[in-house]
This record gives C-alpha cells, sequence and structure tokens, in this order.
C-alpha cells in the first residue's frame, strides 16, 4: 500500500513523503491515527506540488539569511562598555549584549541563541563572532569593543 505520511514517524519516513507500507500497518496504524493517507492520484499531485512550494520557501528564506549575512558582514559593530584597570570589562560581554548591539545599529533581528562566541568576552579589543542566521548560512562578524 502506498501511502502520503502526514507526520514524520520514526522508522517510516518523513512528513511528505511517499512510502510503501503493509495493508494492515497503513489502514490500522499510520491512517488510523492520522499519521499518512492514502496515496491517490489527485492527493500525489498535490503533495508533490506542495513539497516544490516547501523547496521555493526554503530557497527565499536562504536567500534572505545570504543578503542578511551580507549587510552585517559589511562593516565591524561597535560595543562601547565600562572597564576598569589594564582594560579589563566589569563583567563579561554575552550573546544578549551582541544581539542589542547588532538590532541597534543593524536594524537586524538575531537571536541570542545563534551567536558563537569561543571564550566569554571579558576585555577590550577586536573580536571575530560567528552568528548562524539559517542552517546554511553563517556570518562572521567582526566585534570591536571599546572604553566608554
Amino acid at each position: 500500500m502506498q501511502v502520503i505520511l502526514l507526520k514524520d514517524v520514526a522508522k517510516v519516513g518523513k512528513k511528505g513523503q511517499i512510502c510503501n507500507v503493509s495493508d494492515g500497518y497503513g489502514r490500522n496504524y499510520l491512517i488510523a491515527r492520522g499519521f499518512a493517507e492514502v496515496a491517490s492520484e489527485g492527493r500525489l499531485r498535490a503533495a508533490e506540488k506542495e513539497k516544490k512550494e516547501h523547496e521555493a520557501m526554503l530557497k527565499r528564506e536562504e536567500d534572505a539569511a545570504e543578503a542578511k549575512r551580507i549587510r552585517l558582514e559589511a562593516k565591524p559593530l561597535h560595543l562601547k562598555v565600562n572597564a576598569g584597570a589594564q582594560d579589563k570589562l566589569f563583567g563579561s560581554i554575552t550573546g544578549i549584549d551582541i544581539a542589542a548591539a547588532i538590532k541597534e545599529q543593524f536594524s537586524e533581528e538575531v537571536d541570542k541563541k545563534n551567536i558563537k562566541l569561543d571564550e566569554p568576552i571579558r576585555t577590550l579589543g577586536e573580536f571575530n563572532i560567528s552568528v548562524k542566521l539559517h542552517s546554511k548560512v553563517k556570518a562572521k562578524i567582526k566585534l570591536l569593543v571599546e572604553k566608554v
């Protein structure tokens, strides 16, 4: 029996995938629980159309992330902080601080979880930071930490 999966099913396939399963498993488990539906001609065409639309949406998201990467890498990010003796900061710079600075200086939204710091920033200077914008797109931003 051929079915189209409506949800991800372990050891069977991912959502939207067309799978061959035994008749009993398909009727009594997958279809009965709403995990799949019978692969009729009309439904196969609709599933193919949905797949193309989904791929086009992913491509648009990737292109938008690439454009965002270009804007973020165009100029360095400046962060002014209070520092004590030997240019040591009071505290450290976190992903939250960097995300706020990106929003202020570039008018771009970046999730703090997507900002990768190799180590906490506790001194003044220049640092390279990696920001994940999309599963395939990462931006390398130059951060300049300066004294107020």
